[in-house]
């Protein structure tokens, strides 16, 4: 309990720091990212505490608190001089040190009620970060769309920890939680399973909410990193902590599933036919929240956990450098563009990449300690995919030198098998703390969307994607309005040009 307390406080001495008036908001943003790199060596502690030990939180608890530490103080220094001289620099530093300090109580929470209390603090503080630019009416808006159906999440989780908490008569720690639930009527079991799931739908930005999510465009950049990269992914901790309640339950896991799949679908979608950067980012979020709850729902927890983590570096990467990439996407417009390589050359890189990843994918899982699991099955076949698309890549580009090329071959070979090693080092990790699934959906589930969104992102390289009827179909799938002039039989609108719907493959 104390090490929870400590490494929360941390960063509340961060949101003090930075408030306190007799300091410049540049000095006070600055002097927060210093107390935040406490805030990294405390989660770091707590990481070397449960290894030398085996005492505190879960493993996966632990590797989250780094995760959250880190992507923090990473944005804050980026914020440093992204706002130096806005008028919101000080409220920034603040609230997003108020954020990060509900997070870290929120992955370290040794109880139902603890994680409620850091569950809603967070969310409390995203919208006073969203409102930065309260003068703005898009900001206005967003901040009072993202209100409400973040309201409808907590208030469903709340409902579901003042049952448990008033069947238990006191705070549940998450080892008496399985007993706790064995003690509930069947009826009053499901209906908290169904409100975690609603809460879990919310926060994330899942379809049928995840209009919140739409309407925060015109957030500071480094608000909305913390958002995509972050707060969305709080969602997966909630089910894995929540575990023996939501999986005991087919009914809530298929919502959770349907959800999910449902997302990915839409936000596929999204980044097909959004023009803008930052909506592109938004929908390529959706969707990846999108594959993390259908893995969740097969019960898949290393997976989800790899994947969070993936996903909050590289979206936070992505937000941080939004400027860059318009830079660079005017570049690739004026640089000439090279012929194609050879059909032969084309078919044999095709044959080539998929099979050489697996060379070092599947000596590599046979010889790991442990059994194969689903988590390290779906995370093996996504590093394979992954492999064979780079290699691919590189194969065909006939702009990169062929000694490059030769030298891809044996280093994907090695990549893949480094990194199958440790997906199943780290799922073994997780595991070992974390109850498994009572009755998950079977792993089939997570392929059919898959599928989907495969299918989805071949439109653009079909004749059919210029048909304005279709293109109006795919925007109403994706919950964006849809001029009459795309409904015209004729129209001379350019096909979405994307090759692929969903960027991340972590």
């Amino acid at each position: 309990m104390v090490l929870e307390f400590v490494a929360a406080l941390v960063w509340l001495v961060g949101a003090a720091a930075a408030a306190h008036p007799g300091i410049p908001p540049a000095r006070a943003a600055s002097l927060a990212v210093g107390v935040g790199s406490v805030g990294i060596a405390a989660a770091v502690g707590s990481v070397v505490l449960r290894w030398t030990t085996g005492a505190g939180p879960a493993w996966f608890a632990v590797l989250a608190a780094v995760f959250v530490a880190g992507l923090s103080v990473w944005i804050q220094r980026f914020a440093v001089a992204h706002l130096r001289g806005d008028t919101g620099q000080r409220r920034f530093a603040v609230w997003v040190n108020v954020l990060t300090a509900a997070a870290v109580g929120l992955v370290l929470a040794p109880s139902v009620l603890w994680f409620a209390v850091a569950w809603t603090v967070a969310g409390a503080a995203l919208i006073v970060l969203l409102a930065t630019y309260r003068r703005s009416r898009q900001a206005r808006d967003g901040v009072a769309r993202a209100l409400r159906q973040l309201a409808v999440g907590d208030l469903a989780l709340w409902a579901a920890v003042v049952t448990v908490t008033g069947t238990a008569r006191g705070d549940v720690e998450w080892a008496r939680l399985a007993a706790v639930t064995e003690r509930l009527p069947a009826w009053s079991a499901a209906v908290v399973a169904l409100l975690l799931v609603v809460a879990c739908v919310s926060r994330s930005a899942q379809f049928p909410l995840d209009g919140w999510l739409r309407t925060t465009l015109a957030a500071p950049t480094p608000v909305s990193a913390v958002m995509h990269a972050g707060l969305v992914n709080a969602a997966a901790f909630l089910v894995i902590r929540f575990a023996p309640m939501v999986t005991a339950h087919p009914a809530a896991l298929a919502l959770l599933g349907a959800c999910g799949a449902a997302s990915m679908v839409v936000g596929s979608a999204g980044y097909l036919v959004r023009a803008d950067l930052k909506g592109r980012l938004v929908a390529s979020t959706t969707a990846q929240m999108g594959v993390m709850l259908v893995t969740l729902s097969v019960g898949a927890w290393g997976a989800a956990v790899f994947h969070l983590v993936g996903h909050g570096m590289y979206k936070a990467r992505l937000f941080l450098r939004a400027g860059e990439q318009v830079d660079d996407k005017r570049r690739a417009l004026a640089t000439p563009v090279t012929d194609p390589a050879p059909a032969a050359q084309r078919r044999a890189a095709a044959v080539v990449a998929t099979v050489l990843p697996g060379l070092g994918i599947v000596p590599a899982a046979w010889l790991s300690t442990g059994p194969a699991t689903l988590s390290s099955t779906v995370l093996a076949a996504s590093g394979w995919v992954a492999a064979a698309l780079v290699l691919h890549s590189v194969l065909t580009n006939r702009g990169v030198h062929v000694g490059v090329r030769v030298l891809a071959v044996p280093l994907v070979i090695v990549a893949s098998a480094v990194y199958t090693a440790a997906v199943h080092a780290l799922d073994a990790l997780v595991s070992s703390d974390v109850p498994a699934a009572v009755d998950p959906l079977p792993g089939w589930v997570l392929v059919v969307p898959l599928l989907v969104v495969g299918a989805l992102s071949l439109l653009p390289h079909l004749p059919i994607a210029r048909d304005p009827v279709l293109y109006g179909w795919v925007a109403r799938v994706a919950g964006t309005p849809v001029p009459r002039l795309r409904l015209m039989r004729r129209s001379t609108l350019a096909r979405p040009t994307s090759t692929s719907p969903v960027q991340e493959t972590a």
